[in-house]
């Protein structure tokens, strides 16, 4: 398991007009095993904070820390392979149209020279945990929206993540797919025990599954505003979606984005 830590972080983008800021002053601290949720409106740097952590972009200023190790060290070679344990899924999955579930899933060891044998070894278990294992032979353009969903989400933990990034990745689903796939996500994360961080535009969506959210708001840079902490001692179920407990820590997220509470 991986816990993530950022100080002070923040990210400038150069154009032909000069420095534009994308976010800055984020500070984080995210245990090892949990989930947490980036929540805010358009343009407040909550991509941009995925990428600089996925190691897309350096960070302008501040310090990303990743299972106790810089963010620097971990992208030299010799310190591990920091892409062997940290995966990411954005919004359009990413899946080539041209290879299999099977192929898709499987792609990251390739890339890492992983041979057939132990890259079948590694996915088939994965195909068979996400209901996938019947559409192995099946190319994306015959899936459904939720079922790409599954299939990057096998890829993900093919490579046995212990930090899984998540950019919006149910945000093209409609609402019961979506629910499921949250579902999904949580028996998924729990029997591997990964720490994951998702960036989302639905509070309700972050009231789910976070242990902490972090709230942003655009103050030109985008900045955090917030750090709430789910409810101590629930229990995520669909039954819990109907529970006031639910109801009350999204509303609380709302007013914080609304800048009704700080």
């Amino acid at each position: 398991m991986m816990g993530l830590r950022l100080e002070g972080l923040g990210l400038e983008y150069s154009t032909p007009e000069g420095p534009v800021s994308a976010f800055a002053g984020f500070d984080a601290e995210l245990g090892p095993g949990s989930i947490g949720a980036i929540v805010g409106p358009s343009g407040s740097g909550k991509s941009s904070v995925i990428r600089v952590i996925a190691g897309l972009e350096k960070p302008s200023r501040g310090h990303v820390e990743i299972d106790g190790i810089g963010l620097d060290e971990l992208q030299v070679a010799g310190t591990g392979s920091r892409r062997a344990r940290t995966a990411v899924i954005f919004q359009d999955y990413g899946l080539l149209p041209w290879k299999t579930v099977e192929a898709n899933v499987e792609l990251p060891l390739l890339l890492s020279g992983m041979k057939a044998k132990e890259r079948r070894r590694r996915s088939r278990p994965v195909l068979e945990e996400l209901g996938l294992e019947d559409f192995a032979r099946f190319y994306p353009g015959r899936l459904s929206g939720g079922m790409r969903q599954r299939v990057a989400l096998g890829r993900a933990f093919a490579q046995a993540p212990d930090l899984l990034l998540m950019d919006e990745p149910f945000s093209s689903l409609d609402e019961l797919t979506r629910e499921t796939m949250q579902e999904t996500l949580l028996e998924t994360q729990s029997r591997r025990d990964t720490t994951v961080l998702i960036v989302t535009h639905s509070i309700d969506e972050a009231a789910y599954l976070a242990d902490v959210v972090y709230i942003m708001r655009y103050h030109n840079p985008g900045r955090l505003v917030a750090t709430l902490r789910a409810p101590g001692g629930i229990e995520r179920s669909p039954a819990y979606r109907e529970e006031p407990t639910f109801r009350d820590f999204a509303n609380r997220i709302r007013r914080v984005l609304e800048g009704r509470e700080e």
